[in-house]
């Protein structure tokens, strides 16, 4: 029995999965953060886009 502990105590094989598996959700979360804030800046910008088009709109409409 001392021997099984020893010899999973010593086996590193699943070390470097789990390692992967902390680096891939480590990049899931950057990605995720990162696109949020694309994507508010992207709102931003329609936003301005769609106030430019009112106020043309509106300068048109009262010639």
């Amino acid at each position: 029995m001392k021997n099984i502990l020893r010899q999973f105590l010593k086996d590193d094989a699943g070390t470097t999965a789990v390692e992967y598996a902390l680096i891939a959700s480590l990049l899931s979360l950057a990605f995720i953060a990162s696109a949020e804030a694309i994507a508010h800046a992207i709102q931003h910008l329609y936003g301005q886009v769609h106030e430019a088009l009112d106020t043309a709109n509106t300068y048109i409409a009262r010639r």
